[in-house]
């Protein structure tokens, strides 16, 4: 991925893409932290089931990124896995 980082005012290249926007690491894993905050909030089905597909879709992100994990700091390695166990038992309580 050659594109540049969605976030404003972001100059770095990205490396992932979250709900179609594109995200170098750190913007990438500040955006999962946010969203994995707004999952533990009691919502209704539709939106529950929205949360449950960018969960899935974060794990998904998360794995892909895991296999190119040279290229990553040991704090960002720490950070994508955290992300990941979070993710995986945010979706372990919905099912």
């Amino acid at each position: 991925m050659d594109r540049v980082c969605s976030f404003p005012d972001c100059i770095k290249s990205a490396v992932a893409t979250l709900g179609g926007c594109k995200y170098c690491v750190a913007h990438f894993v500040s955006t999962c932290y946010k969203c994995l905050e707004k999952t533990s909030d009691r919502a209704n089905e539709a939106a529950q089931k929205e949360r449950r597909n960018l969960l899935v879709e974060i794990v998904d992100t998360v794995t892909s990124l895991s296999q190119g994990s040279d290229e990553f700091t040991n704090q960002e390695r720490g950070q994508l896995m955290d992300i990941l166990l979070w993710a995986c038992d945010s979706l372990a309580e919905r099912t």
